[in-house]
Order: structure tokens, then sequence, then C-alpha cells
């Protein structure tokens, strides 16, 4: 078996949309994640290996699906699914019907930020970018000292840019908060930098003096993470880590949690309690670790609590009336 087949056995379309924060719902009848599609006109199918645009006529696997969705060359979209699979080099794996716990490899280079023009965060833009997540101002000047946001340019939109010292991954969102948007009018809320290491824990690297680590799914929810571990005075003890898509903790940063206490924040959906599970089957080999969970938590303005940034949306009444969100970050 070559390296793409066990890919390809490995990652579902389903769960290849969530790495890669597509913000697309696959299904026996769903929309087309390339197009414009005002009616479902497609389907997954084949144990969710395969995808159906009925419109066109066209069957695409995973990495051709990849490759229409992202705009990236056939090849490209191969090697960065057999990244995101972890399967590199190992051609006797078999195929699952669900996908795997893999741990990735080490990648051979870094992604090309030159194109990015990173810069720091100006206190206007960092006002800006508190005001959009509801975070407050001082949170995210601690993250911005730690060299972890930045600004950025990318096709000509003001963006913040999540990285870490290690620089294995980077990924960008609009400050404005919207969508990014292609010539098609597929919209997409976040985008990671081609070659980025997708199972490297943002700011690992930089917990070396802390005793806790507050591991969170997202940019949103590392910001949210600052957030209330500033409320909470605790910024010399606890420290926030990001996985911003890989299924699994990397192998080569997953000794760094050694000795730690671990809270995981899992996403209140099912695609962010199953990454949460696999995350802390890992880390439990090693450290102390659980997972905290939000579900029937409600926001201020009534919907429910779908993640850690939206803790902060929540009504001060309500927030401080529990008092297991006052202590969220006492682990």
């Amino acid at each position: 078996m070559t390296p793409l087949e066990a890919a390809k056995g490995r990652i579902t379309i389903a769960a290849l949309a969530h790495l890669r924060g597509w913000g697309w719902e696959s299904g026996r009848s769903c929309r087309v994640p390339y197009r414009a599609d005002r009616n479902p006109s497609g389907s997954v199918f084949a144990d969710g290996r395969l995808f159906r645009d009925f419109a066109s006529g066209e069957t695409l696997d995973a990495p051709a699906l990849l490759a229409r969705v992202e705009q990236i060359s056939n090849e490209d979209a191969c090697r960065l699914l057999i990244e995101l699979a972890g399967t590199a080099g190992d051609h006797s794996l078999p195929v699952r019907s669900a996908p795997a716990p893999v741990a990735a490899p080490r990648p051979k280079c870094k992604p090309d930020l030159n194109s990015l023009q990173l810069s720091r965060l100006t206190d206007d833009r960092l006002h800006q970018l508190a005001e959009l997540r509801g975070l407050r101002v001082e949170a995210l000047r601690i993250a911005r000292a730690r060299g972890l946001i930045h600004f950025a340019w990318w096709h000509g939109f003001r963006c913040w840019a999540l990285t870490d010292s290690s620089r294995w991954l980077c990924q960008i969102r609009r400050l404005d908060g919207a969508d990014f948007r292609r010539s098609d009018g597929f919209a997409y809320k976040s985008h990671t930098l081609f070659g980025s290491w997708q199972s490297w824990p943002i700011g690992i690297e930089e917990t070396s003096t802390c005793a806790a680590i507050a591991l969170v799914e997202g940019g949103p929810d590392f910001l949210a993470a600052f957030h209330f571990i500033s409320l909470s005075g605790l910024g010399r003890s606890v420290a926030p880590v990001a996985m911003l898509g890989g299924n699994r903790v990397a192998d080569f940063a997953l000794g760094k949690f050694k000795d730690r206490r671990v809270r995981i924040f899992a996403h209140v959906d099912q695609a962010g309690i199953e990454a949460a599970a696999r995350w802390e089957e890992q880390i439990k080999q090693i450290a102390d670790v659980h997972t905290y969970n939000l579900a029937g938590l409600v926001r201020v303005d009534g919907r429910p609590v779908s993640d850690l940034n939206d803790v902060a949306r929540m009504a001060p009444k309500d927030f401080a009336a529990n008092a297991d969100l006052t202590s969220l970050m006492e682990f």
C-alpha cells in the first residue's frame, strides 16, 4: 500500500473538512464545498471516502476534493493529505473504516511566512481584535509580548496571524471578522499556510516555566485562554496551547506535556469531543489530564456556548454565579 492509499484510508472526507476548517457539513445530501450551491447537489458516500457532485457528474476522492476546495494542485493535495494522516514512508498500513489515531512525523521544512509580511499588532489593531472576540485587551497584550499573535497581510486583507517561536505552523484570520471568499463565492474563516505541520501544538515551546497547560482547539479559543488566565491572575502558572487542525498531538512535541497538569477545553460538537478524546488518550500516558465540559452554558444572546471563546460572551451575572467557571483555570 502506498502512503497516499494509506492516507485515504485513514482520513474521511468529513474529518478532512474539520481538519482544514472548511466550515462545511458533509452528508448523504450536502452542498458542494467548492462553489456557491444554494440547494444541496452533493453527496458523501463509500464510508465517507468519496464525494459525488451531481451537478457536474464528477466523483472525487479526498485529495481531489482537497485540491478543488483549496485551489491547489493535485500533487500538492496528495502531499498534504499524507502529511495530515502521518503516513509518509509507511507502505504497509491497513485501510480502516474510520480515521485511526496517527502521529505525524517531524516534517523536513517549515511553511514560508514571507508572503504574510508579519509585523507587530499595533494597540489599535489589538483593541479591534479584543472587541471582535469579546476579550480583554490586556490578555491579548500578553500573547503579543510572547510572540504568538502578529499582524499580517494576505491577499489584500488585514489579518491576525497565529504562530509560535517554532514556526512549524501558521494560521490567519481576518481582523474584521469576515470570512475569506474565493472567486466562486466559497467562504472559509481561516487559512492555514501550506506546509504547516497540522499536529504541532501552538505555544508548547513557550510553556517551559508553567506547571499547567490549557489545551484548546483553534485560534479564537487560544486567545480566550489568555483572557481567562489573565482574569484569574495565573499567567505565571498556566499557559495556553492550541491545536489548529491536527487529529493528534505530534510525537515530537508530546514529551513537552510531561509531568504537567493539562485541562482540555473541547468544542461542544461531535468532532470537537472526539478530537479532545484523542488528545487526552495521548497525554494521559505522561501527564495529569482531563477534559472540561462546556455543554449547557448559554451566551448573553441566548445562543448555546459552543467553545471557550463563547464563555467570554456569557452574561456577567451568569458567569459569576457559576463556581466552576470562576475557577476555570485553577486546575
